[in-house]
């Protein structure tokens, strides 16, 4: 997988919450699935579905991949998680294209890691502008961070969001090019590690995933970082 120098950001921000009981929402995190190809080369297991986007929404400015519904998968449970990882959105399912190989865990991240977590649906909440210049002076450490992080505590741990600047446990961070056409792909999402469960997908709140995508070739590219 080849890093670009710089990233590209979207330039409207939106944290995916949870769906209240009469939103039509469309959009999901997590769930079971039997999406053709997504499957760990390393383990056997199903890859784990993170969130499933819908495409229809003009908020995610995605209009010409060949599916409707736009899932982000991963793997905490064997290699594919110790280095980028990439996969082929096609109209039967995935291929994937890039991966660590290597033997499954049987206790990371914690003890009894599910196959799957819940589903449930989600609505897509813009960020504010205050939102926005809040995260932005975070992630450059620019002021009192800890100051700015006790009157805003939601806004300094990942959450949960597509498009924008997210707050990032690292910064700055590279770009990844696409390993298909080698052009620089954008940030999609960046996923935290909150899903309604009680230890969420790394069982630390300070981890998250990030989710690249090439428009041209319908590629997602993902890996996590840490504080």
């Amino acid at each position: 997988m080849t890093q670009s120098d710089f990233i590209t950001f979207s330039p409207n921000g939106y944290f995916l919450v949870p769906a209240a009981g009469s939103d039509l929402s469309t959009h999901t995190m997590c769930g079971s699935h039997a999406i053709p190809g997504a499957i760990s080369p390393n383990s056997g297991a199903p890859l784990l579905l993170v969130t499933s986007l819908d495409l229809r929404d003009p908020a995610l400015g995605i209009a010409s991949a060949p599916v409707q519904k736009l899932h982000l998968l991963y793997s905490w449970t064997c290699p594919i998680s110790q280095g980028p990882f990439a996969y082929r959105i096609t109209s039967s399912g995935v291929e994937l294209v890039e991966f660590t190989e290597g033997p499954p865990y049987t206790d990371f991240p914690y003890d009894g890691y599910p196959a799957f977590f819940p589903r449930y649906a989600v609505t897509l909440r813009p960020l504010t502008v205050e939102d926005q210049a809040v995260i932005k002076r975070l992630n450059r450490h620019e002021g009192d961070v800890i100051s700015l992080a006790d009157s805003f505590p939601l806004l300094a741990v990942p959450r949960s969001q597509v498009g924008g600047e997210p707050r990032l446990m690292q910064y700055p961070i590279a770009g990844y090019k696409c390993p298909v056409c080698k052009t620089t792909t954008r940030l999609l999402a960046a996923i935290g590690n909150d899903n309604g469960s009680e230890h969420g997908f790394a069982g630390n709140n300070y981890v998250q995933m990030l989710f690249y995508f090439c428009d041209s070739c319908s590629v997602v590219i993902a890996y996590n970082i840490t504080d």
